[in-house]
């Protein structure tokens, strides 16, 4: 997060530079909302986080306190948990206080895709398929998952081949039997999207590796629902607001 250290967390100073310019505008947006991994909460971060806080303060938000959020509490089997902060142009809007989690109850049938009598779903398989080096079989003991409705992964990331992946499957496909990691279809749906929004991408002609990097940078909608929902349920003087 250091000021000109070139990596994409260091990128928060550009929204500095910025909302400096909006605030000579006098066109500050009313929300901000950081969302980081949690090592944003390191002692090796801790000085730089507070200069961005304080630095929000100084031109009128307030901060609510820092979220540590887990998928697997929003309806989604993906144990993935990120640090969110909310910050308004006024008052604090202590959406810790408003946050609703759900029971951990999933049906990983509505997240997994092992249809392959249908061409497309084989098809996407093959491509999420691994070749059985002695590498994937030490990937398969660490993230072999015995699929039922409790059946949960890791978190997505921007590399799904390597060892601490989200998971692995058991599969026979065009590399013989072994293993496949999730297809991007359902990496779109552990990050709470639907089929549909996934099959728009298409259009964008990626790779499995840079729609991987797509999805593995993304945010579980689920998340960010009842994010808006807290910040904006009173608003509009609803219990629930549909986000869309």
């Amino acid at each position: 997060m250091k000021r000109g250290s070139g990596t994409r967390s260091g990128l928060l100073w550009e929204i500095e530079r910025i909302l400096k310019g909006l605030k000579e505008l006098d066109r500050l947006p009313e929300y901000l909302l950081l969302e980081n991994v949690k090592t944003i909460k390191a002692e090796s971060n801790r000085a730089d986080l507070n200069e961005w806080l304080g630095f929000l303060e100084s031109i009128g938000y307030r901060n609510d306190d820092c979220m540590l959020l887990n998928a697997l509490d929003f309806g989604v089997p993906q144990d993935r948990e990120r640090v969110f902060i909310v910050s308004h142009l006024g008052e604090k809007l202590n959406i810790c206080e408003k946050i609703r989690k759900r029971e951990r109850v999933y049906e990983f049938g509505a997240f997994f895709r092992n249809d392959y009598d249908n061409p497309t779903l084989r098809a996407e398989a093959d491509i999420a398929q691994l070749n059985p080096t002695p590498s994937r079989q030490k990937m398969w003991q660490i993230n072999g998952r015995e699929l039922n409705e409790r059946t949960t992964v890791r978190t997505i990331t921007c590399n799904m081949d390597r060892t601490h992946c989200a998971a692995l499957f058991p599969y026979v496909g065009a590399k013989g039997d072994s293993f496949r990691r999730p297809t991007i279809r359902e990496a779109f749906l552990l990050m709470g999207f639907t089929e549909e929004e996934y099959e728009r991408t298409m259009s964008l002609e990626f790779s499995y590796r840079k729609m991987n990097k797509l999805i593995g940078n993304s945010i579980v909608v689920n998340v960010l629902e009842e994010i808006f929902r807290a910040m904006f349920g009173g608003k509009y003087d609803k219990e629930n607001v549909e986000c869309k």
